[in-house]
């Protein structure tokens, strides 16, 4: 396994090298990258930047995506991204939001339809 689990940004400011910022990855036993954060140096102390989180389903299928951004000392989302998935895990539905204060409001969607042929049925008999 190569996934990196972080790595930092530096500047030269023409004297020595600065902190500019920061990400860190995390990921479940499969390798799927489950979570990564950004943060930026402030001068003192590294502050939350952004924050994206992922969910799978069993068969490794991307089934959830939430970004959010740090604000006033506090994690706020910015969207969410939704995937469906067939018996045959083909995707079916993508459904991207985006958070409006207290709530989701949809943005965006895809519906994929997959033409069987008659052979192809007989297949998965």
């Amino acid at each position: 396994n190569h996934n990196p689990t972080s790595y930092i940004r530096r500047l030269w400011d023409g004297q020595s090298w600065v902190n500019h910022g920061q990400t860190t990855y995390e990921y479940d036993a499969n390798y799927n990258l489950l979570s990564y954060t950004s943060q930026d140096w402030n001068g003192t102390e590294w502050v939350g930047s952004l924050r994206y989180m992922k969910a799978y389903n069993v068969n490794n299928d991307l089934t959830s995506a939430l970004y959010q951004q740090w604000k006033n000392d506090t994690w706020e989302n910015l969207g969410q991204q939704m995937y469906t998935y067939d018996i045959n895990f083909n995707q079916i539905h993508y459904l991207f939001q985006l958070w409006d204060y207290n709530a989701w409001k949809n943005n965006q969607q895809i519906t994929s339809c997959l033409l069987y042929t008659s052979s192809d049925l007989k297949e998965l008999k």
